[in-house]
């Protein structure tokens, strides 16, 4: 009895099938029945029919052995060899925008079904804006567009293009809303944005009136002027986002009195019998403009000091309405609009005398003056003239 098999060889890839046949000899053999077997099932099996189904890549043999118990058989030696990937696509993913940090799962389908090797190798065209892990996880890195792409085990490739876009700032804090400050005094402002993951935090400060308050990049506010600003920090990203800080600033406190100028003195400028002109050295001082600062003239009358006059914008003056031939105490105070105050040196002057009474005295140059107490005083002061017995009073 002999076993003839219809080939005796095949070349198979992985998957595919051939159909193998035995022919018992002689044809009136009693059994021409034949059990088939694999010498590696892991490389291909064979199906009670003589099916043999390639499985891996190597050699296998089958044989065909007599049912009669006669031992006769038959072989075909199978080897399998790998069928190649030809071509490769990716399945278009669900979204191809996506944001800073956000993630995109890809997945790539190998063709043929029956490809030995269906592995898949990721890449990206910028890791700084996307990058991409083995099993096709596209993770957003910073904005802008990329190609990832996917290369089969024969080198065929696909490409997907994705779109990186920003997170927009959607809300913005400052550390305060609302401040008062004083001219040339600063302050501090800080800007907080939401969502914290945004790619661009960045704000620009503006001021709504800069000659009341400026405001630096770092967010510094400088007082200029007495008013109203409102300080404005708005989202650099474009997103419209802003938040603001009314500023309230105050004049500084005037804390400084009026300088005087050096050597600064009352002047008498001229005398009559019922007046004394005065001038003094203008004053000066660091808030309020000098035509401002106000002058009080105070004149001591009978021991009394009274305020004879206050004045602005002029450094000379003439008191009135006074006694003739009287020593008088001249007091000159000037203040500024924050009511700081300096004084002038004390000044001393007289009226002059009535000509009757100095034509009196220019010829009797020994004539007393007595004041009305009967105390004798120098010829200046007011009193009583007495000249051979006779009492010469002011007219």
């Amino acid at each position: 009895m002999t076993i003839t098999l219809s080939q005796t060889s095949a070349t198979l890839k992985v998957n595919s099938t051939v159909q193998l046949s035995a022919t018992i000899a002689p044809s009136d053999a009693t059994n021409k029945d034949v059990t088939w077997s694999s010498s590696n099932t892991s490389v291909a099996t064979v199906s009670a029919n003589g099916i043999v189904t390639a499985k891996g890549l190597g050699e296998a043999v089958i044989t065909a052995t007599a049912d009669d118990g006669s031992g006769v058989t038959a072989t075909c030696v199978v080897k399998v060899e790998a069928t190649s990937a030809e071509g490769i696509a990716i399945d278009t993913p669900a979204k191809t925008t996506f944001k800073v940090g956000e993630t995109i799962a890809l997945t790539a389908t190998v063709t043929p079904e029956t490809a030995t090797d269906k592995s898949v190798t990721w890449s990206t065209s910028n890791a700084r804006i996307a990058k991409v892990n083995d099993y096709g996880v596209v993770t957003a890195v910073s904005v802008g567009e990329v190609t990832i792409t996917a290369t089969n085990s024969s080198g065929h490739q696909a490409s997907v293009r994705l779109t990186v876009i920003p997170t927009l700032v959607s809300s913005i804090t400052l550390s305060q809303t609302s401040a008062t400050i004083k001219v040339a005094e600063t302050l501090r402002l800080t800007a907080n944005t939401y969502p914290l993951d945004a790619t661009n935090g960045d704000v620009v400060w503006t001021s709504s009136n800069r000659r009341v308050a400026t405001v630096s990049d770092n967010g510094v506010v400088t007082a200029v002027g007495v008013g109203s600003a409102t300080i404005t920090a708005t989202a650099a990203d474009g997103s419209g986002a802003s938040a603001s800080c009314d500023i309230e600033v105050e004049a500084v406190p005037d804390v400084t009195v009026p300088s005087l100028p050096r050597n600064a003195s009352i002047t008498v400028t001229e005398q009559t019998e019922n007046s004394i002109a005065i001038s003094w050295n203008p004053a000066n001082d660091d808030m309020t403009v000098a035509s401002d600062l106000k002058y009080e003239v105070y004149v001591q009358i009978r021991g009394i000091w009274k305020l004879n006059a206050t004045l602005t914008g002029t450094t000379s003056y003439v008191i009135e309405g006074l006694d003739s031939g009287t020593e008088y105490k001249i007091a000159i105070y000037v203040s500024d609009e924050a009511g700081n105050e300096s004084s002038y040196e004390l000044l001393t002057a007289s009226t002059a005398m009535p000509d009757a009474i100095e034509a009196v005295l220019a010829t009797n140059p020994d004539a007393k003056m007595y004041s009305p107490q009967g105390v004798l005083v120098n010829k200046n002061y007011r009193g009583i003239v007495i000249i051979n017995g006779k009492k010469y009073y002011k007219k």
